[in-house]
């Protein structure tokens, strides 16, 4: 709703895309032409209509600080704030000016489509361009996957085993809205890795895949591990390993278009609005690089399992995509390393209870300044405590504690969030003849008072219930 006439206009999009500021203006603030525009206008209409002294004095005020700014001055203000002020006050001089001063603020291309707008729209007889349009939005979207994965494990020895295997994966994307129909990509994987056992305490792991994508170039991503057996129940490890993440289809290939049906009004030269976000169609895979060294132990006599990692990781070529229309953009010149701790103890007590703990603490470098939301997702410390207990006759729950300090790696320390929460579920099981249901209540509760990530985005409720039923068969 509310969307004005002009930005619905197949005649005066591409003007729209070149400079949208020539509808819109620039608000600079108090000092900007635009508001101080706005307050002259104000106080006009202020004035009673009686009061002859008042409208004088206050049309005076008016033009002599609209006649005293400079072409660039005046085009801040906006067709879309100009343009009614002008009707009102039935100056079609006034209206002129404006026109001609904006034009030649514009290149000739810009000038040209101006002109045609001044042509069709303007006059009195003609529908106010101005006048907001409300309408629906069709945003349907179907996405499906389809999976196929044939894998061998060969047991040479006791020392030596083989793993091979292929895999083939088709997505399909249908949407009007976000891609102008449908798309299509399918992928191919070829995998395989070899453990070797030469002694009891060392464990060497050699692994790889190779990928290959419609609209990608085929990718290698290698892995190499060794684990080293302190005892029957500790060990320590390395791992090296390469991946990569591939633009998904929107990153891609978007064609983000808003088609208003059913609008409020009659709409004489169409009805998408001028903005459309399209991906670049050209954007690379996404290259992760990761080091790091482990510790894993067992207590068997007070029911502990502790597992460590000290690790690196480095992400390049990182796809950074804005998420609005109206400065839709996507690029890949980012890198971003990772350096950490993270832990996790776990305890049996009990045969049908579970406690655990993780834990983490993640130092971000990013290779440009304030890069991107990216930096908004990461918080240099999280925790999180976990009950997992089974009560018998199929009925379990699940109670979480998650605290995350220091979010949001882009403002001042006294302004970054904290994010703490309680999550939970219940769970009971039925059987039937031939099927297995799960029917469930999951539960989140915000302990915390700040804001997830942004600022605008809160919950409405501090607790949100969910109601769900699984069949299996």
């Amino acid at each position: 709703a509310g969307v004005p006439q002009y930005a619905l206009d197949n005649n005066f999009s591409e003007l729209m895309r070149l400079d949208p500021e020539i509808f819109e203006g620039v608000d600079n603030g108090e000092l900007g032409s635009q508001t101080v525009f706005s307050d002259k206008v104000d106080a006009y209409t202020g004035c009673d209509e009686s009061d002859v002294t008042c409208l004088s004095d206050a049309l005076t005020d008016f033009n002599t600080f609209y006649f005293g700014l400079t072409n660039e001055e005046k085009a801040e203000i906006g067709l879309e704030v100009f343009y009614p002020v002008a009707v009102q006050l039935n100056s079609e001089p006034l209206l002129d000016d404006y026109i001609s001063s904006v034009g030649a603020t514009l290149s000739a291309e810009e000038a040209g489509y101006l002109s045609d707008f001044v042509e069709a729209y303007l006059p009195k007889t003609i529908a106010n361009p101005f006048e907001g349009v409300s309408g629906t939005v069709d945003a349907h979207l179907e996405e499906f996957r389809f999976d196929i994965e044939v894998q061998d494990t060969y047991i040479y020895s006791d020392e030596l085993t083989i793993v091979s295997g292929a895999s083939f994966r088709r997505d399909v994307v249908d949407s009007d809205h976000y891609f102008d129909g449908k798309l299509f990509n399918n992928t191919s994987r070829l995998f395989g890795s070899v453990t070797w056992k030469p002694s009891g305490n060392f464990n060497y792991h050699l692994g790889g895949m190779i990928e290959k994508e419609d609209f990608s170039n085929s990718v290698f991503s290698p892995r190499a591990a060794v684990n080293y057996k302190i005892s029957p129940s500790e060990s320590i490890r390395y791992v090296y390993s390469e991946s990569v993440r591939s633009p998904d289809f929107f990153e891609q290939f978007a064609d983000w278009t808003s088609v208003v049906e059913d609008s409020s009004i009659a709409l004489p030269n169409g009805n998408t609005y001028f903005q459309v976000g399209r991906g670049p169609g050209e954007l690379d895979h996404q290259k992760i690089r990761s080091n790091e060294i482990g510790y894993y132990g067992r207590l068997n006599d007070y029911a502990l399992e502790l597992d460590v990692r000290i690790f690196y990781e480095e992400e390049r070529d990182v796809l950074y995509q804005s998420l609005t229309v109206d400065g839709f953009s996507a690029d890949t010149d980012n890198t971003i390393e990772h350096t950490g701790i993270e832990w996790q103890i776990e305890s049996r007590p009990l045969s049908d209870t579970l406690l655990r703990m993780t834990a983490a603490y993640v130092d971000v470098e990013t290779s440009r300044e304030n890069n991107g939301a990216k930096l908004r997702i990461y918080s240099k410390e999280t925790a999180s405590l976990t009950w997992m207990q089974g009560w018998g006759n199929k009925l379990s729950s699940t109670l979480n504690y998650f605290v995350a300090k220091d979010l949001d790696q882009l403002t001042p320390t006294a302004d970054k969030l904290q994010t703490e929460r309680l999550d939970g579920r219940i769970s009971k099981g039925l059987a039937f003849s031939s099927m297995d249901a799960d029917i469930y209540l999951n539960f989140q509760h915000d302990i915390s008072s700040d804001a997830y990530l942004w600022n605008t985005h809160y919950y409405t409720d501090s607790t949100r219930l969910v109601l769900g039923a699984v069949l299996s068969f």
